[in-house]
Order: structure tokens, then C-alpha cells, then sequence
């Protein structure tokens, strides 16, 4: 897929904005169960709400990025502003990929109080 100066929706734009899409989808539920994963069931409100707080710090973060390297074509032409915006995107995307590596499998913690049931004997089937 490339960019020019030619309007092209179905061919460039409606493909990376579903793919754009389909990507944010599986991300943000994923990250947000994991930044909640452990946390004991009285404090699981109050994880919701800072880890919906750091996405959106990151969403006006990420955003100003993108408009201050937009707005950086200085007699140049609009389209390599364009260009750099994406290499921008692709860029974080690649680190929430490699972010999401490194967390790896995140499993619920023990909930507190609950035990663990005693493991059942395993006896063969007599005939």
C-alpha cells in the first residue's frame, strides 16, 4: 500500500483504516484485562479507572505527536508529512506489539480467601 497525492478510498485508505480498526479491537481489551488481571476484588473499580485514565493520557499524547509531525511540511510537500504520520503510527504500533510480547499469558490471581479444592484421587476404570 502507498500513498500519493491521488484520491484513492477503497484502494488505500479503507483498507488501513480497517485494519487500523480490527488492530485497536484487539488490543484495547486485551490491555485492559491485563492491567487488571491481579487486582483483589475490592480494588478492581479503581484499576479500571487508571488504567482508562493512561489510555486516554496516551491517546492526547499519541495524538499531538501525530499533529505536530503533520503540521511539520515546511514548503515541502503535504504528502511526506502524510508519510512520516504513518512511520509514526507503524512505529508505536510495532512497541504496544512488542509490549504485549513481553507480557505474555496474564492469568487472574488467587482470589483471597478462596482455597484450593483438593485434587480427586485418579483411579483406573475397573472392568
Amino acid at each position: 500500500m502507498t500513498t500519493t497525492a491521488a484520491r484513492n478510498y477503497v484502494g488505500v485508505f479503507l483498507p488501513a483504516a480497517l485494519l487500523t480498526g480490527i488492530g485497536v479491537g484487539f488490543t484495547l481489551p486485551a490491555f485492559g484485562s491485563a492491567g487488571v488481571a491481579q487486582l483483589p476484588p475490592a480494588r478492581f473499580a479503581t484499576g479500571i479507572g487508571v488504567t482508562s485514565g493512561l489510555r486516554q493520557i496516551g491517546a492526547v499524547i499519541g495524538i499531538a505527536g501525530l499533529i505536530a509531525v503533520l503540521s511539520g511540511h515546511r514548503g515541502g510537500a503535504a504528502i511526506d508529512s502524510f508519510h512520516r504520520a504513518w512511520l509514526l503510527i507503524a512505529g508505536i504500533a510495532l512497541l504496544a506489539l512488542l509490549a504485549g510480547i513481553a507480557l505474555g499469558r496474564i492469568r487472574p490471581g488467587p482470589r483471597p480467601g478462596a482455597t484450593a479444592a483438593p485434587a480427586r484421587p485418579v483411579h483406573p476404570a475397573h472392568d
